[in-house]
């Protein structure tokens, strides 16, 4: 399997992690929270 093809299979997996490994409604609000934190701001300010 190619990279790509690797990569689109893992965004529609259910272990993708941005998919709450089936407890997406029970863990929304954390990753929320996680994805909009200041380091994560921080970071993609510094063009990382």
């Amino acid at each position: 399997m190619d990279t790509h093809a690797f990569k689109r299979s893992l965004h529609h997996s259910d272990r993708y992690n941005r998919r709450g490994f089936g407890r997406a409604e029970e863990v929304a609000g954390s990753l929320e929270q996680a994805y909009q934190s200041s380091l994560i701001g921080s970071i993609r300010d510094n063009g990382y």
